[in-house]
């Protein structure tokens, strides 16, 4: 059922979603491979239904997604905190690192680097009510160079690449972990298709 969603003819048009099925699979390989069939099967089943709740033109970002619905099951406090903006920047890299740093290897470092760009911005991005300067990163103007402000506790160059990504500043920059966390908490309808 789940991989009907990646293969449907609508969603296959945008060139943009080519790679969502094979992220949504490996991301999940990762982060359930160590949890009971119980767990598993809860993350799955609620994931399933959340995916009902996307058009077939929305961005899905499987690799955050994913993330977000394993906390959803694993570790509500921290789900929950995310949903509520109780958490600091730092607090949030903190409580991700926990739930992260066991599965930390050189084969998935630059996909766990991505969920914690994409839940950064997008945190940032839902708690700030103004438009400001990112507490991320910055630019240098007079050497032309991005700075981050944070450190990443798995990769700092790769975060920094991540979040100054063209296609990541152009196409999602100002998304709000909002627009999933509502997925996710089923505030969407559901797509009968």
């Amino acid at each position: 059922m789940i991989l009907i969603f990646f293969r449907s003819g609508n969603r296959t048009r945008y060139p943009e979603f080519q790679y969502d099925r094979d992220n949504f699979i490996q991301t999940s390989k990762i982060l359930i491979k160590n949890l009971t069939l119980r767990q598993q099967e809860k993350i799955m089943a609620h994931t399933r239904l959340a995916l009902r709740t996307f058009n077939h033109n929305n961005y899905l970002l499987p690799t955050i997604f994913v993330f977000l619905s394993y906390i959803k099951a694993i570790n509500s406090n921290f789900y929950n905190s995310l949903s509520n903006k109780l958490l600091s920047l730092k607090e949030v890299q903190d409580d991700f690192y926990k739930e992260i740093e066991h599965l930390i290897t050189d084969d998935n470092k630059r996909l766990l680097v991505q969920i914690e760009a994409y839940l950064l911005k997008f945190y940032e991005n839902y708690k700030s009510e103004f438009r400001k300067p990112s507490a991320l990163f910055e630019r240098n103007s007079k050497e032309n160079i991005y700075i981050l402000k944070i450190e990443s506790k798995i990769d700092n160059d790769l975060l920094l690449t991540m979040l100054t990504n063209d296609r990541f500043n152009f196409n999602i920059s100002d998304l709000k972990i909002s627009f999933l966390l509502d997925k996710l908490n089923l505030l969407e309808d559901i797509i009968i298709n």
